[in-house]
């Protein structure tokens, strides 16, 4: 199945950005930072793309080509029988804005917040590097006030630094994540007795425990660092592979799932797997793969689709516990030009009896977020432990 899977999604990239901006004066911004960042960049990337300078997007005569539509507010194509009664497709960048609630910062402060791009985005990089740039030149906050420059941006894939600051010049981006490597990872907890993934205390750092051998006898607990097991991972080939896990997962950013027309407060398994896999479908099919003749094998022949019956299937047999409340933030519309409200579920949940041919899926979940208000850095999830 998992190679089934990576022939599926051959085209399916993710690149994971984390910028690090220096404030050039006092800023002010709010508790909720997710509409400011993406509202600003929005903007400034239209200026950034726009090649006619209409001031409606509706009647450019460049519209059907046009970088920003097809980014930020793209109809399904005509032609296309997926998503045709959505008014746009899914976006292909999210932007995870800073979680903390602090608003005053001061001169020279470092604010980080990270940047993802999704298939054929990925060669926008250069765009949306300048238009943060551009943005912090512009102002940002209240009345655009706080001014900030670019100090870093580290790609996530391999902690590379792809910008430097002294000199103001901008590295390629060359590695990025493809479905292979999350399905690679699942590999890392698939060993009999206790062993699995999980966060070590105080950091975002995922560890791997190795509490039995080969032949079923105890040895010292040990925690080896998943940035650091290139020679130190615990080899699986010789002992039987784990099939079953306890996930546990922490929802950090509001997160919003609509599912038979009613919003979902508590999350079963099967319904979080939906949107998993229809996320992960739609973003492949219209903005990662990009040759006409594949797209139509797609939709012709269900073995070049994922297989979401296999899935949803098996899903019904696993069991949540939740812990999971309602939040609800403030976000100023720059579009409508009033106050609204960003609300979904926050919080922890576990869940029992998960097959190992899930893992990828929450992997992939973990970066490309799911649910309503994804660009702002809504649907945010990290995984807690999987044993």
């Amino acid at each position: 199945m998992n190679e089934k899977i990576s022939a599926i999604l051959n085209d399916f990239k993710i690149a994971k950005l984390n910028f690090e901006i220096k404030t050039e004066n006092d800023t002010l911004l709010p508790d909720y930072k997710g509409s400011t960042f993406r509202g600003v960049f929005g903007h400034i990337f239209k200026d950034v793309m726009c090649i006619s300078y209409e001031n409606e997007c509706e009647t450019c005569n460049f519209k059907s080509v046009c970088m920003f539509k097809k980014i930020f507010d793209s109809p399904p194509p005509s032609n296309s029988s997926r998503l045709k009664n959505y008014s746009s497709l899914p976006h292909p960048y999210i932007i995870e804005p800073p979680l903390e609630t602090k608003n005053f910062y001061k001169k020279n402060e470092i604010i980080k917040f990270s940047l993802i791009l999704i298939g054929q985005a990925i060669s926008l990089f250069p765009y949306f590097a300048y238009s943060f740039g551009l943005a912090g030149r512009r102002g940002i906050g209240k009345m655009k006030q706080g001014k900030f420059s670019l100090f870093n941006i580290i790609n996530d894939k391999n902690k590379e630094k792809l910008y430097d600051f002294k000199k103001e010049e901008l590295l390629p981006l060359r590695n990025y994540y493809t479905v292979k490597d999350f399905i690679e990872k699942t590999k890392d907890c698939c060993c009999t007795g206790n062993s699995g993934i999980a966060k070590d205390s105080g950091s975002n750092v995922l560890k791997q425990f190795v509490p039995y051998d080969t032949i079923g006898l105890k040895t010292d607990r040990t925690a080896i660092s998943a940035e650091n097991n290139n020679n130190q991972l615990y080899k699986c080939s010789n002992i039987s592979k784990k099939e079953i896990f306890s996930v546990n997962l922490d929802f950090i950013t509001p997160t919003k799932i609509i599912f038979n027309e009613k919003i979902v407060q508590n999350l079963e398994f099967h319904v979080y797997i939906r949107n998993l896999l229809r996320r992960i479908s739609n973003l492949n099919f219209f903005h990662c793969v990009n040759s006409d003749n594949k797209k139509n094998e797609i939709n012709d022949n269900p073995d070049n689709n994922i297989d979401f019956n296999y899935y949803i299937e098996k899903a019904y047999g696993v069991r949540a516990n939740n812990n999971l409340k309602w939040k609800s933030v403030d976000r100023y519309s720059n579009r409508q030009k009033r106050h609204m409200k960003i609300s979904g579920f926050t919080g922890k949940i576990s869940f029992e009896n998960v097959g190992q041919e899930f893992l990828w899926i929450i992997r992939v979940g973990e970066i490309i977020h799911l649910g309503k208000n994804t660009t702002f850095g809504n649907g945010k999830y990290e995984i807690d432990s999987i044993i």
